[in-house]
């Protein structure tokens, strides 16, 4: 900026006879007057003159991408750097690199918005992206054991959703326990069944035992006698996979007859 108003500015000034006067006056003075013109909009001749203005020279007619003579003023335009070009369908503009460069989703975000595609699409963790260039296009190659999440849906990418590689892959979501819950380990995954059942899935019911009942009677009456009681095991089955139920009662002798001698 200092170079600027002392060539650039105090050339018109001598030529009107005004140079002791705005010589005198400092650089921060004509810094912000221009940038409250800029910001009020205000066109004419102090401006065009005495102000700076980063399109001046036409930075952008030999810049490559670009349409020719585009030039628009950027922020408050007080600076060399304070320009953008219009680039071509195909290309974006780069703030950093002051310059119109192809556009390549993969390594591109589209005006902060959103992602880059090599961030979608997990390369940190092995994925890889493949950009349609010059479009907003990319497609994802997911790889150790990461899949494409399609959770989310945006109107005007591949497929009519943002090609991604963020869900992890879970052994369990192959492996749907009945009963119990699914546990993985190292790329296997396993049902942990409850008590009550057993089977790959869980899917297997247990037969439940009952109480003992009361003791029977002597039998015979008279002589050597004995007299037992006993348990139900009770299991409950599903035959093809119908509302179909029975009741299977085993008689089970829990315990040794007990003998008893008559009297």
């Amino acid at each position: 900026i200092n170079t600027y108003y002392s060539t650039t500015l105090r050339r018109p000034l001598v030529d009107e006879g005004l140079y002791t006067r705005a010589d005198s006056v400092g650089v921060a003075f004509w810094l912000s007057y221009c940038r409250m013109l800029h910001n009020m909009s205000l066109k004419g001749d102090v401006i065009d003159h005495y102000c700076p203005n980063p399109c001046r020279n036409n930075p952008c007619v030999d810049m490559a991408y670009t349409m020719t003579d585009n030039c628009e003023v950027y922020l408050d335009g007080m600076y060399d750097k304070d320009f953008k070009c219009t680039c071509i369908e195909t290309a974006t503009w780069s703030f950093s690199k002051r310059a119109c460069v192809i556009y390549d989703r993969c390594k591109l975000t589209e005006q902060g918005r959103l992602p880059t595609g090599n961030q979608a699409c997990n390369v940190d963790a092995g994925g890889e992206c493949l950009p349609v260039i010059g479009t907003d296009l990319f497609v994802c190659q997911c790889k150790n054991g990461w899949l494409i999440d399609t959770g989310g849906r945006r109107a005007g990418s591949v497929e009519g959703r943002d090609p991604n590689c963020q869900l992890r892959h879970d052994p369990c979501m192959s492996l749907p326990c009945e009963v119990g819950d699914c546990v993985s380990s190292r790329g296997e995954a396993i049902c942990q069944c409850p008590a009550t059942h057993y089977g790959p899935k869980c899917q297997f019911r247990r037969g439940l035992w009952s109480v003992w009942g009361p003791w029977s009677s002597c039998d015979p009456d008279c002589g050597d006698r004995r007299e037992r009681h006993r348990s139900r095991c009770v299991v409950i089955e599903v035959i093809f996979f119908k509302a179909v139920t029975f009741l299977r009662l085993f008689l089970i002798l829990g315990q040794p007859p007990r003998f008893r001698k008559s009297s």
